[in-house]
């Protein structure tokens, strides 16, 4: 089932509804609006309001799809370079996520972290489920799978700043490329350095 009262077309799986995310994801996600600008932040606030976010702390669980909503709202407003750089925060940022200093591992413990300690609920498993291939020595081929919810411009940029992180290299050194996702991919990009 397409969820008809967005224009992302985003299929809505079974149990989202009640699947939440952890508030420090949101406060991340507010914290780096307010690097843009204070009147970024402030909408991006706003349109968490409008989604029913009044407060944002991070000890607090959020439903996914006002979060998500609202990540595609900051896309639409400030462009994706701000959505891929709000993603790759979550990675630096967040006190919970350890990333091992080795790609593959890396992209396995990522996917660990975002179903097992930053989302919660009957759909945890899969609204920001991701799978990694390596494709030679630093060439990976990362996709978000069916049931992704988060816009495709935040998790690339959470994939770049986790190969970053696991090869130790600057973000700006990973290059990111937008591939054809499979059947069952709601997008898929290739990143090297």
């Amino acid at each position: 089932m397409v969820d008809r009262r967005r224009p992302t077309g985003r299929l809505v799986i079974g149990g989202v509804a009640d699947t939440e995310v952890d508030g420090e994801i949101v406060q991340i996600v507010t914290d780096s609006a307010a690097t843009v600008s204070a009147v970024f932040e402030e909408k991006v606030r706003h349109v968490l309001a409008a989604n029913g976010i009044t407060g944002v702390s991070d000890t607090a669980w959020y439903t996914v799809p006002p979060v998500a909503w609202t990540l595609e709202r900051i896309g639409e407003a400030a462009g994706r370079t701000v959505l891929r750089r709000i993603g790759g925060r979550v990675v630096t940022d967040d006190r919970s996520l350890s990333v091992p200093p080795e790609p593959g591992r890396a992209f396995v413990a990522l996917a660990e972290f975002v179903s097992e300690d930053v989302h919660r609920g009957p759909a945890a498993d899969r609204v920001a489920a991701c799978r990694a291939r390596r494709r030679e020595p630093g060439r990976w081929r990362l996709a978000a799978v069916d049931g992704y919810q988060y816009p495709p411009a935040f998790a690339e940029g959470v994939f770049r700043a986790t190969a970053a992180t696991a090869a130790g290299v600057a973000p700006e050194r990973v290059a990111v490329e937008a591939v054809t996702p499979a059947a069952d991919e709601r997008h898929a990009v290739a990143l090297s350095w």
